[in-house]
């Protein structure tokens, strides 16, 4: 299985694309100029090539700046995300081992870190942290309901 792209990777393929687009563009443009200087007529085949290619880089830049801006909203990946008390138990190799085990009763105790360090809510560590982001994309409408002559009154 391959391994999924980060923004960086993804951001510098569109770059690639947008700079081979725009290579290709100034190839034609410098083209149309040497034939312009010499006073021959652009062919209409050589003005196709000319749209699509400019359509390309069009195409391309708006694909960078949605990337770019995406990126820009979204805001650092190196911040470390900690991990709630309860992704802390269940990735606890004690209690892994203890559900392998088919013992019906016992005991397994697990070492927690704590969520809070410091009583500030801007340093690493502080009360902050225990508000987890969650964001999903799009808007999120409320459930549909059936509607009735009492609503409507009320």
């Amino acid at each position: 299985m391959t391994e999924p792209k980060t923004a960086e990777q993804l951001a510098g393929e569109v770059k690639a694309a947008f700079d081979a687009k725009h290579d290709q563009v100034k190839a034609i443009a410098e083209e149309a100029l040497g034939k312009a200087k010499t006073g021959e007529d652009l062919s209409a085949a050589t003005k196709q090539l000319a749209d699509e290619a400019l359509t390309g880089m069009n195409e391309a830049k708006a694909r960078l700046d949605e990337l770019e801006q995406k990126m820009a909203r979204k805001g650092p990946d190196d911040q470390a995300r900690h991990q709630t008390v309860g992704e802390q138990v269940v990735a606890a190799e004690e209690i892994k081992s203890f559900l392998e085990s088919k013992v019906s009763r016992g005991r397994a105790s697990v070492e927690i870190k704590a969520i809070i360090s410091s009583l500030t809510t801007d340093a690493a560590g502080s009360a902050g942290d225990l508000i987890v982001p969650d964001r999903l994309p799009g808007i999120i409408a409320p459930g549909q309901r059936r509607l009735t002559v009492r609503d409507l009154l009320t």
